[in-house]
C-alpha cells in the first residue's frame, strides 16, 4: 500500500483502467485500521496484514477467488 512515490490504490486504479473488472489484494504491514484512515480502505476491499505466513495467504487468496464481497476495480 505504502511505496515510494505512489499508493497501492494509485497503482491499483491504473490496473484497473487497463484491466477493468480485476479484482486486487492489498498486502500492507500497515493495521488495516490505519488504511482506511489514511488511504479510504473499506471491508468491500480485500487486504492480508503482514507478516505473512502460508497459510494465511493460502486462505486468503482462496477467500479472495471465490468471493463477490471484495470490490473489483
Amino acid at each position: 500500500m505504502i511505496l515510494p512515490g505512489a499508493s497501492g490504490r494509485k497503482i491499483a486504479r491504473q490496473v484497473g483502467g487497463m484491466r477493468p473488472g480485476i479484482k486486487v489484494l492489498f498486502v500492507s504491514g500497515y493495521t488495516d485500521d490505519a488504511l482506511i484512515r489514511v488511504h479510504g480502505l473499506d471491508e468491500s476491499f480485500a487486504f492480508l496484514q503482514k507478516p505473512l505466513s502460508q497459510g494465511s495467504v493460502a486462505a486468503k487468496v482462496r477467500e479472495f477467488l471465490d468471493s463477490d464481497r471484495f470490490r473489483a476495480l
